[in-house]
């Protein structure tokens, strides 16, 4: 009888850990792209363009590296700081997606089957209906929006669909706490940006 092998592996540890270092680039760029976005998004408004969120996803979509975005705050920005409320549309510009994508993650999320109850609180705390009846969220739903993301990656390896074994009860929490520990070591930490790559290959 083959040996079990402990779960997570070498192999998904190096998976988790490289998957997670680009969901932590990605936060910084959504970060960025924020900021970019709601310091620009009125005056482009106001100064009468057709269709405001189509230009903001130009500017912001001809910068797909965040390069041109991440140069312009010297920092990376640890907590949200554009205290303002998005619509689903602004929402989808920001993060580059398209606007059916982030209806389909917000669906999902309030649904409570693909993800914890926890997130459907996160997103219930972030929301809030303007006089007009539409719902608004504020800076957090970008990171609940990305946590997602994260928990999709973490799924592919609890439940792989090429692999003829699934995860013990164990095994799962093991791989879970894993997951969890990347998280706090890099809460604090800053992500790496575009030039670091470069650097690093010179």
């Amino acid at each position: 009888m083959a040996k079990r092998i402990p779960l997570p592996t070498e192999e998904q540890r190096h998976v988790m850990m490289e998957w997670y270092a680009n969901l932590e680039r990605q936060r910084a760029i959504v970060r960025e792209r924020q900021a970019f976005y709601a310091e620009h998004y009125d005056q482009i408004r106001d100064n009468g363009a057709d269709e405001p969120h189509e230009v903001m996803r130009k500017l912001l979509d001809g910068d797909p590296s965040g390069r041109y975005v991440l140069s312009r705050v010297e920092e990376y920005l640890a907590t949200p700081m554009t205290h303002r409320l998005w619509s689903r549309k602004d929402i989808a510009v920001v993060m580059g997606l398209d606007l059916s994508a982030v209806e389909n993650a917000l669906a999902k999320i309030l649904d409570g089957c693909e993800y914890s109850g926890e997130m459907r609180e996160r997103l219930e705390e972030c929301s809030q209906r303007d006089a007009g009846g539409d719902i608004l969220y504020d800076d957090r739903i970008f990171d609940v929006l990305l946590d997602c993301q994260g928990e999709d990656h973490l799924r592919g390896i609890l439940f792989p669909q090429r692999q003829n074994r699934l995860p013990t009860l164990d095994e799962a929490e093991s791989i879970r706490q894993f997951w969890d520990g990347l998280a706090l070591s890099n809460r604090d930490r800053k992500p790496r940006r575009p030039e670091d790559n470069e650097e690093g290959k010179r």
